[in-house]
């Protein structure tokens, strides 16, 4: 049923330019604008993310996209963050990693990395329950998205996470 639904949203390109976040929008283009490389990793499967990246004009946006069928093990496994920082040739606790899920969260330290959690209606009871980060790494108010991200990256690898 939720793979149903998931294909019905892919297959609308208006309601996916409805149901971006303009928050992360505007951090991604901030980080291009100021020479960091970028790097997509999901679990959605290439042919999906392609889809989402083109319905909202993002597909150049990022130097590495690393998709479901990349990976052998599926986030929480830190696998697909490990790929991502050695195709972006970075060493893991040189990445921040931004994520809305608790499993995505628990990949992403486990591969070593600093995490800012961006929370959706649907995922921030669970990822604040997970008390994989302190509260102030996990962000419910999208105003806030770029103070914690200049935040977690002036307090450097030992912080987010």
């Amino acid at each position: 049923m939720r793979l149903e639904a998931y294909a019905h949203l892919l297959a609308d390109t208006e309601l996916l330019r409805a149901n971006q976040w303009p928050h992360n929008v505007a951090l991604l283009r901030l980080a291009r604008q100021t020479h960091c490389r970028t790097a997509l990793a999901s679990m959605s499967d290439c042919e999906q993310v392609m889809r989402v990246l083109q319905a909202v004009e993002l597909v150049n946006e990022f130097d590495v996209i690393v998709a479901r069928e990349d990976v052998d093990q599926p986030k929480p496994d830190p696998e697909i963050y490990r790929l991502a920082a050695r195709l972006l040739g970075e060493e893991p606790e040189a990445c921040l990693v931004i994520e809305d899920s608790p499993a995505g969260v628990q990949a992403a330290l486990a591969a070593g990395m600093r995490v800012v959690a961006v929370s959706t209606p649907l995922t921030r009871d669970r990822l604040h329950a997970q008390r994989r980060l302190a509260p102030e790494w996990i962000v419910d108010d999208p105003a806030s998205l770029l103070t914690v991200v200049a935040q977690a990256m002036r307090a450097g690898p030992q912080a987010a996470g």
